[in-house]
C-alpha cells in the first residue's frame, strides 16, 4: 500500500494526516502494517460512517474517504494476488 500514496492527491494526503493527527513524515514513513492499522482502517471507518442511510447525496468526507479507501484497498488486494487490472 506504500506505494499507493504516491498516486493520492495532494487534498487526499492532507485529509488522512488530519483525519488520523499524523504529520506528513509519519505517513511516509509508516510501514505496511501500520498504514493498514493508522490509516486504511481509519479511511474505512469514515466511509461506513458516514454513508447515508437513503438515497441522499455522500458527503464531501464520505467521497474523500471512500476514494482513498478505493485506491489503498487496490493496492492491498494486488499486493495479496486477488487484483487484476484486468477487471478495471
Amino acid at each position: 500500500m506504500k506505494e499507493a500514496l504516491g498516486k493520492l492527491t495532494a487534498e487526499q494526503i492532507d485529509f488522512i494526516c488530519a483525519e488520523c493527527q499524523i504529520s506528513k513524515e509519519e505517513l511516509f514513513a509508516l510501514d505496511e502494517d501500520a498504514l493498514y492499522d493508522r490509516v486504511y482502517d481509519v479511511m474505512c471507518d469514515i466511509e461506513l460512517t458516514e454513508i447515508p442511510a437513503d438515497d441522499s447525496e455522500e458527503s464531501e468526507r464520505c467521497e474523500m474517504a471512500s476514494d482513498i479507501v478505493t485506491e489503498l484497498g487496490n493496492a492491498l488486494a494486488q499486493e495479496q494476488g486477488i487484483y487484476d487490472e484486468e477487471d478495471e
